[in-house]
């Protein structure tokens, strides 16, 4: 039971985490490989982590963070306004949308149309 909750609040940061790295390196007009190399690390692993589901030591963070030319802290406080961010996004998802209900407008006679008695 613990570890589906924890497993429910840590898939959100390493798919922010991810979605961060990845706008950065494109920002900076770096593939994949380059980004590997800069941190040490190998390229299916950043493609790993920008797909979130790689869960990474601080270490390998670190090593990423440096590569893209940034510090430990910029990246986390990054990740943490994105997954603010898409919490909020998310709530304001599933708020119900508000139903306009106009009433029906009166039946009024057509003068067009031949009335019939009813049987």
């Amino acid at each position: 039971m613990e570890t589906t909750v924890l497993r429910k609040e840590v898939e959100p940061l390493l798919v922010a985490l991810g979605k961060t790295i990845r706008e950065r390196r494109v920002a900076l007009g770096m593939s994949q490989e380059e980004l590997a190399e800069r941190s040490g690390l190998h390229r299916t692993y950043i493609s790993d982590v920008e797909r979130g589901i790689r869960n990474l030591t601080i270490g390998a963070l670190w090593f990423i963070a440096h590569g893209l030319g940034m510090q430990l802290r910029e990246i986390i406080t990054l990740i943490e306004n994105r997954v603010e961010n898409d919490k909020a996004q998310q709530q304001l998802n599933m708020r119900p949308e508000p139903q306009l209900t106009m009433p029906a407008p009166p039946m009024t006679p057509n003068p067009n149309v031949e009335s019939h008695p009813t049987l």
